[in-house]
């Protein structure tokens, strides 16, 4: 077993653990749902429509950082930075039908010295799962996910910028069938056969094959893929959400993507959030290296619906 299959192994073994602790520790039942043992029990958030069987939050962030400096002379650049973030999550419930569709829209820039304006964050996600509720501990379900960005991505050398990603340059289209066990609203995980798509237009380099004197605008790739979600809001003030994705060509089983998402809040005020976000990234197809990101913010925070 090579260093990367166990990194993922250690990786994937403390996300279930953290995970299923959390979720006992809540005092959440694993039997129950619509009257039949076996079956988890699926709770919604309060926000529940009496008078169908949708329920729905959407909730919009706008978090502001800024430094200043006259005369500072221990140094020092002015900056601005601001990123912003409309959050969804609708679900259908009956007693055989489990429709959820959750989506993130993220963008934000940063402005240091005299430079101009800078991408620092920029996702669209979106995803929808309907599982069939046979009474087991695991369901049927089936999945689409599609991930891409919202504006050009460049990357800067010194004073110049090279273009290097557009709108859905690359855009990530994914369908999965498989099962799916789920605790509640709180955690889930899905694990199933997948195929997964990637275009492009301008960037060919996400889908070209190098092996062939055509260049391909779109790349297909079978495989299988493991989702996971753990969505706790523990009171009224703080809350924890963690997505992890593990997705495999069966072309290169060797390989392994990986993307794990984690978003934690705490609110000062009615409106005001304090909030941090890590990202781990890594596409054997884009850097053979991993990828992270982190965002530390505060600022307005307002539930929609």
């Amino acid at each position: 077993m090579n260093t990367k299959t166990t990194r993922i192994l250690i990786l994937l073994l403390v996300y279930f653990i953290c995970s299923h602790s959390f979720v006992r520790a809540q005092g959440l039942s694993e039997k129950g749902g619509f009257g039949k043992i076996g079956s988890p029990v699926i709770t919604v958030p309060d926000k529940k429509d009496s008078l169908s069987s949708w329920t729905n939050t959407l909730s919009g962030k706008l978090n502001l950082s800024q430094a200043g400096f006259s005369n500072w002379r221990s140094g020092g650049e002015n900056s601005l930075t601001w990123v912003s973030i409309l959050d969804g999550k609708f679900i259908y419930q009956s007693p055989k039908i489990d429709f959820r569709t959750q989506s993130i829209f993220s963008y934000g820039q940063t402005k240091q010295g005299s430079s101009t304006f800078r991408k620092n964050n920029d996702l669209i996600d979106i995803s929808s799962v309907v599982s069939y509720l046979l009474g087991f501990t695991v369901d049927p379900y089936f999945s689409v996910t599609a991930r891409t960005q919202f504006d050009y991505g460049y990357q800067y050398i010194g004073d110049s910028a090279v273009e290097i990603s557009n709108f859905f340059d690359p855009g990530y289209v994914t369908q999965n069938i498989g099962f799916q066990y789920l605790y509640g609203t709180v955690f889930d995980v899905r694990i199933g056969f997948s195929l997964k798509e990637t275009f492009s237009r301008k960037f060919t380099n996400f889908t070209d094959d190098p092996k062939t004197e055509k260049i391909e605008k779109v790349k297909v790739q079978p495989g299988a893929e493991l989702v996971s979600n753990f969505n706790r809001k523990f009171d009224d003030n703080f809350s924890l959400k963690s997505k992890l994705e593990l997705f495999t060509d069966f072309k290169g089983i060797s390989t392994v993507d990986i993307r794990w998402d984690t978003y934690v809040s705490y609110r000062l005020l009615k409106y005001i959030e304090v909030s941090f976000n890590f990202v781990m990234y890594y596409n054997f197809n884009e850097s053979k290296q991993f990828q992270w990101k982190e965002i530390l913010g505060i600022g307005l925070a307002y539930d929609i619906m």
